[in-house]
C-alpha cells in the first residue's frame, strides 16, 4: 500500500521534469508495489483458498472485503499505467488525489472488515 501512495507522491511531485518524475514512479511501481502486490494477492488468495467455506459461506464481511480489494487492484493497475505513460512521455502525471483516496479508503475499508468481521 505504501509503494503505490509513494508513487502517486512521485508523480504529482513539484519537479518540472515530467519524464524524470514517470521513470522514477515506473521504477518504484515495478520494484516496490507490483511485488508487494503480487505477494500479497497470492497469499490472500491461498488464505481464502484454505478455509473458503466459512470466508464465503458462514460469514459475510468478506463479500464486501472482497468487493474493496476488487477495487483497490483496479486503482493499482490504473496507478501504474498511468506511471508508465508518463515515464515514456505520452501522458501527463495529474495529481492523483483521487486515485490516492480511492486507494486509501478501499484499503482502510478492507481492513476494518477483516478485523472487526461484522457480519
Amino acid at each position: 500500500m505504501g509503494a503505490l501512495l509513494a508513487v502517486l507522491v512521485v508523480l504529482a511531485g513539484n519537479a518540472e521534469d515530467q519524464g524524470a518524475r514517470g521513470r522514477l514512479a515506473w521504477r518504484v511501481y515495478r520494484t516496490l508495489a507490483l511485488p508487494g502486490f503480487v505477494g500479497s494477492f497470492v497469499f490472500g488468495m491461498v488464505r481464502l483458498g484454505v478455509d473458503w467455506r466459512y470466508f464465503l459461506v458462514t460469514t459475510h464481511f468478506m463479500h464486501v472485503k472482497l468487493l474493496l480489494v476488487v477495487v483497490a487492484i483496479a486503482v493499482h493497475h490504473l496507478v501504474g499505467a498511468r506511471a508508465r505513460r508518463v515515464a515514456k512521455g505520452a501522458g501527463k502525471a495529474g495529481s492523483g488525489v483521487v486515485s490516492g483516496l480511492a486507494f486509501g479508503l478501499a484499503c482502510l475499508g478492507a481492513v476494518v472488515l477483516a478485523v472487526l468481521k461484522p457480519f
